[in-house]
This record gives structure tokens, C-alpha cells and sequence, in this order.
């Protein structure tokens, strides 16, 4: 797609040093949140961790009153981790689809580059906006949840164990955010229909875990089920990095699943963008 259709002249003067894509991204976040579905699933998915607070004092008071013991194990975090994952895939299929489909539909990308504007600002304001939209189910009540979690422990011989592990589960839970994040905005560089894009959404997400629990039950192999779909491939790697589970035999190709994924959406993403003739 070139924008000389629309008579674009090229911008020859001095582009303007300030970050404009802290604009691009505040534009895209206030567009999906004024939406009331997305207002209205973000009250929805803020149970999950609601929930997950009121186990933490319930783990807490079972300690308290002798019925649990040891160290306490990564089983939470890893519970925690994987329901944040479904948050974000369940609130991008809602509200994010159109993060450029939109643009591209409503030719309002022609009008970004009538200006000053480099196609860094413009990609990396758009990834900051839904990064940002996604860590309000996912990074945000993380945090929350984590500082509750060790405060719990804060007079107990635990609290070292227990801060590590909540502090690796907040980087695995902002890393699985921005590949998340990446993925989306590379479907939706692909077509100008949103609602294809969240078709495309469904079968890259949903359709994958759904058949994961179906080679799980016929193989009895829950590690090798969860290579099947990208979040099971989540699992994988954030279990592996919090030392709950090795990824032993084929389970070593779940990292490369993630990045090569993570590479597809980046170049989607760029092909849209680089067509885009005449612009910094």
C-alpha cells in the first residue's frame, strides 16, 4: 500500500525530537479502553486475581494453624502465571483486534505518515499501547497479588523463597505480555477487517490449546499436549525457569516455539509498515 495514492508529499524538514510514539501509544490505549466491552471484561478478569489474593491469606492461615509445613512450593506462582496468560489472550480477543486492521481500514495510517513521523514511533507506540492494556489483567494485578503474597511470609523463614519466586514470575508475566502483545499487533498488521483478526486470534490462541487437552487426554503426556499451543508452551518455559519442571527430550523446542513466533509477528508487523513508500 503506498500513501502517494492520497498525494502525499515527503516531509523534508526537521522531525521533531520529541518521543511521538508516547502519543501513538496513549491514542491507542484511550481508543480500546473507552470501548464498554473492554470496561466490562476488565472487571471480569480482575476476579482471577481477586481470588487468587484470598488464596494467599487462606494459605497463610493454614500455615498458621500447623496444617501445612516446609517451604512453600512454585505451584501458586505457576497457577498464577498461566491464569494472567488466558486474562490477556481473553481480553485481546475482546478489545485489540483492530490495533492496525483499524488504521488500515480507515486509512488513518495514511494519515500518521502526512506527518512527521517515523515508522519506530508509529510501531513502537502502537506495541506500548496494547503492552500497556495487557498488563492491567496481567502485570498490574501480578504485582499486587506478589506484594501481598510476601508481606504474608514477611516474618517467617520463607521470605527470601517466597520474594524470589514472585519476583521471577513478575518478569516471566511482563515477557509473556509482550510476546503476547507482539503476536497480536502482527496478526493485525496482516489484514484491514478486525473481525478476520480475531478470527485469526481464535485459531492461533484458542483452537491450538483446545487441541492440547485433547492430545493430553489420548497421549496421558501432559508435558508433550502442552507443545500443541503457544500458552501451553508458556507454561512450559515459565515452569522450567521457575525450576518446577525440566524440559527434558522434546519439550527443549518449547523456548524456540515462543521465539520463533515472536519473530513472525515482528516481521508481519515490519512487511506492513516497509510497504509503506516514503516515509522515515
Amino acid at each position: 500500500m503506498s500513501i502517494h495514492d492520497q498525494n502525499y508529499v515527503r516531509y523534508e524538514g526537521v522531525i521533531d525530537d520529541r518521543a511521538l510514539w508516547i502519543t501513538i501509544a496513549t491514542t491507542t490505549l484511550r481508543i480500546f479502553i473507552k470501548f464498554l466491552r473492554t470496561k466490562l471484561i476488565l472487571i471480569f478478569l480482575w476476579i482471577f486475581p481477586l481470588v487468587m489474593g484470598v488464596l494467599v491469606m487462606a494459605e497463610y492461615v493454614a500455615r498458621s494453624n500447623g496444617l501445612s509445613t516446609g517451604k512453600p512450593g512454585a505451584e501458586y506462582v505457576s497457577l498464577f502465571i498461566q491464569g494472567v496468560t488466558f486474562s490477556t489472550i481473553l481480553l485481546f480477543m475482546a478489545s485489540g483486534a483492530g490495533v492496525i486492521a483499524d488504521d488500515l481500514r480507515y486509512k488513518t495510517i495514511q494519515l500518521y505518515f502526512s506527518k512527521p513521523l517515523s515508522k519506530f514511533d508509529y510501531i513502537f507506540g502502537k506495541f506500548l499501547g496494547i503492552f500497556i492494556l495487557g498488563s492491567l489483567v496481567s502485570i498490574i494485578p501480578s504485582f499486587f497479588v506478589g506484594m501481598l503474597r510476601i508481606a504474608m511470609y514477611a516474618k517467617t523463614d520463607f521470605l527470601k523463597p517466597v520474594a524470589a519466586d514472585m519476583g521471577i514470575a513478575w518478569l516471566i508475566i511482563i515477557a509473556m505480555n509482550a510476546f503476547i502483545s507482539i503476536l497480536l499487533i502482527g496478526l493485525s498488521a496482516l489484514s484491514d477487517r478486525k473481525g478476520y483478526v480475531e478470527l485469526s486470534w481464535i485459531g492461533v490462541m484458542v483452537v491450538p490449546f483446545v487441541l492440547s487437552q485433547i492430545v493430553g487426554i489420548a497421549t496421558q503426556d501432559e508435558g508433550f499436549a502442552r507443545l500443541w499451543s503457544l500458552s501451553g508452551n508458556i507454561r512450559l518455559v515459565s515452569d522450567w525457569v521457575l525450576g518446577e519442571k525440566a524440559l527434558e527430550g522434546i519439550l527443549w523446542v518449547s523456548p524456540a516455539i515462543l521465539v520463533l513466533a515472536t519473530i513472525g509477528g515482528i516481521f508481519a508487523l515490519y512487511w506492513r509498515v516497509s510497504k509503506l513508500e516514503g516515509v522515515a
